[in-house]
């Protein structure tokens, strides 16, 4: 991770903070808290074939701790694949790992998707499939309905992604048309007991949010899509085959979702889900640890990026000195047509930097405000995957001088604020925060230290 300053102690201690999270974060010991809570163990369960289908940016991790799982208890596993970003060395050899495509699918998501079916094939009524989600499966196994052509579903999720929705509305519209969106998956393996375990990067943690409800009952019906997409503007750019799709569920020509109450996943078990609030917490037992007093939001950050970023380092420039402000969820970004490189948690950061000497530029004219005019404050955004948009970065970390810096290294921070372009300025100024990939998906931290 790559620090603001290497001398100063608020740096060190929220980047500190941020890794506290990620430990809890980590999939394998979550998989396995929630396996303990979920699979039966006892004798009669090891006369029943056990399979396990993980998928998303932590599939690797969940899949190797349920493999150890099913053999510390004596559960016989059948088999098993392991869908993710790429090909990982720690992936169990009794399971089959493909490669999907992520953030847009693509003929990878397609190879997957059509791995999901010939597995489903395999499964008896009797068996038990372990099904581990995380973050990235909507794109990893990300292919079409029939009606609907695999380069149409891959430019909705661009659009989708340029539009700054709210990750429950996406996920609510492109589940509509995704092969095992909505519940299809579980339907696929029906009858067999289906047990979900989800590390979840959905404010709310609602399972039929999370990668797209491949295991959930859709609560919404044609209808409620469309009206969808007339509000957001997004009707008029959809490709014309999603439109005739939706009215063709609409008139009846094609079947609905399965709905709540319908008998159809009778045969899926209660998910477990591994959310933020977890991350959060850890995070908040950290910021204790270093002296500070941790200030744990109630609310899950979400909204657009950049208000988010001004409002949650105006909540630090106010707050008492030794606090430490400590929230996580998923804020969007819109983008302009003509934007730059960077991410939610890069924008949040250059925003919140912004919003910094602004409120410093505002004590200094106000006398009644110069005994505390200069307050430090240092602000931490980053995604628990390791990865912020189309960047290197996991995020960014900021202070309350980052804004004279960047004008002194020659550039316009409102001007890149603007234009979304954080990555290139934050990067001028060693501010971004370069994890790599963690193998897991909780979501986005965000840290404030005031002092």
């Amino acid at each position: 991770m790559t620090p603001l300053e290497p001398t100063s102690p608020a740096a060190h201690v929220a980047g500190e903070v941020f890794r506290a999270a990620l430990l809890a974060a980590a999939p394998g010991p979550a998989t396995r808290s929630a396996l303990l809570r979920s699979i039966d163990c006892s004798p009669s369960a090891r006369a029943q074939q056990h399979w396990i289908v993980a998928t998303g940016k932590a599939a690797p991790a969940m899949a190797q701790a349920a493999v150890a799982f099913l053999a510390e208890h004596g559960l016989p596993l059948a088999g098993g694949l392991v869908i993710a970003e790429r090909h990982d060395p720690d992936t169990p050899a009794q399971l089959r790992p493909v490669v999907g495509d992520h953030p847009i699918p693509g003929p990878q998501s397609l190879a997957c998707a059509n791995a999901l079916a010939a597995l489903s094939d395999d499964v008896a009524p009797a068996d038990v499939v372990i099904a581990l989600i995380s973050g990235g499966t909507s794109a990893l196994i990300g292919a079409p309905v029939d009606g609907v052509r695999s380069e149409d579903l891959a430019a909705l999720n661009a659009l989708l992604i340029e539009s700054g929705l709210p990750i429950r509305a996406t996920n609510a519209i492109r589940k509509r048309f995704a092969r095992w969106g909505a519940g299809r998956l579980a339907a696929a393996f029906a009858p067999s007991a289906v047990h979900p375990i989800m590390l979840s990067d959905v404010t709310g943690d609602d399972p039929a949010d999370i990668a797209s409800g491949p295991y959930s009952l859709d609560a919404l019906r044609a209808a409620d899509v469309e009206l969808m997409l007339r509000e957001t503007e997004l009707a008029r750019r959809i490709p014309l085959s999603l439109a005739a799709y939706l009215g063709a569920v609409r008139s009846g020509d094609r079947p609905e979702t399965a709905k709540p109450g319908s008998p159809a996943l009778a045969h899926v078990r209660a998910p477990v889900v591994i959310g933020n609030r977890a991350a959060l917490e850890a995070a908040a037992i950290a910021a204790t640890a270093s002296g500070r007093t941790a200030l744990l939001s109630k609310e899950p950050l979400a909204g657009e990026a950049e208000h988010a970023g001004r409002t949650f380092a105006r909540a630090a420039w106010f707050a008492a000195a030794g606090s430490c402000l400590i929230s996580g969820g998923e804020t969007t970004v819109d983008l302009p047509r003509d934007h730059g490189l960077g991410g939610r948690n890069q924008q949040f950061a250059l925003a919140a930097a912004i919003e910094l000497h602004q409120l410093a530029q505002q004590a200094l004219r106000d006398p009644s405000t110069r005994v505390t005019a200069t307050p430090r404050v240092t602000v931490l955004a980053a995604g628990t995957d390791g990865r912020d948009g189309p960047t290197d970065a996991a995020g960014a970390m900021i202070d309350e001088r980052s804004w004279g810096r960047l004008v002194a290294a020659g550039l316009d921070p409102a001007s890149h604020l603007r234009r979304c372009d954080a990555y290139p300025a934050l990067d001028r100024i060693g501010a971004l925060l370069r994890t790599g990939p963690t193998g897991t998906n909780l979501a986005d931290i965000v840290v404030a230290l005031r002092d």
